[in-house]
């Protein structure tokens, strides 16, 4: 076993697969990668850093006014913001939440990514979970139904997968944090970590090789 998972000049996506932009996140990931021969890691992340809360009382009257319209601001966007990222899956804003708890999910993933299995098997465990995730609303997916993913996919695990993968889900939340990978979803390159889809231009103009201009 190598003695970090993730190497500094590898490819890494971070996904939280209870967030409805881990998903749109992969739909755009898929088409960027459908043509380059670049190497891709898909990973679990487990945790996610919330917002730390401010004590309005420390800020000005000024900057208090500021951040009160911005929170105004992005809680009138959120709901077209969903809208979007719903629609860029082919779904409406009828679908319901995804299940709130997807640890059985994102440790199936794990074992695909240590089995180092290709990107289109991968993509295919995220289209079914995501199926199953819709179809079992807030409720969790049940291990049994993430199990038999794997199971079509050709990987049957025998046992359940948390006591398998342990000790490499320590060492990968370790990694993480070091890394500063606090959300999802969220790209690792070369050592630099980009979180948001807004980065994905500038992504696919490093793996072309840096031609031409930056995008801005």
């Amino acid at each position: 076993m190598n003695e970090w998972l993730i190497a500094e000049d590898e490819f890494a996506l971070f996904l939280d697969l209870t967030r409805i932009d881990s998903f749109v996140m992969i739909s755009a990931t898929r088409e960027m990668m459908a043509e380059r021969s670049t190497s891709l890691r898909l990973l679990p992340l487990n945790h996610q850093l919330g917002n730390v809360a401010e004590d309005v009382k420390s800020l000005d009257q000024d900057m208090a006014s500021f951040k009160a319209r911005r929170a105004r601001a992005r809680s009138l966007n959120l709901s077209k913001e969903r809208q979007r990222d719903y629609a860029r899956l082919g779904l409406t804003m009828d679908n319901p939440e995804l299940p709130r708890d997807a640890g059985t999910a994102h440790l199936g993933l794990l074992w695909l990514d240590q089995c180092h299995c290709q990107l289109p098997l991968i993509w295919s465990y995220l289209d079914a979970y995501l199926q199953l995730a819709l179809e079992f609303r807030e409720s969790p997916v049940p291990d049994a139904e993430i199990e038999a993913i794997l199971a079509r996919l050709g990987h049957k695990v025998e046992g359940p997968l948390a006591p398998c993968l342990a000790d490499v889900t320590g060492r990968l939340d370790k990694e993480i944090e070091a890394k500063g990978v606090f959300s999802a979803p969220a790209f690792y390159f070369r050592g630099d970590r980009f979180i948001g889809q807004q980065h994905l231009p500038y992504l696919a103009w490093k793996l072309s090789g840096s031609r031409g201009v930056a995008p801005v």
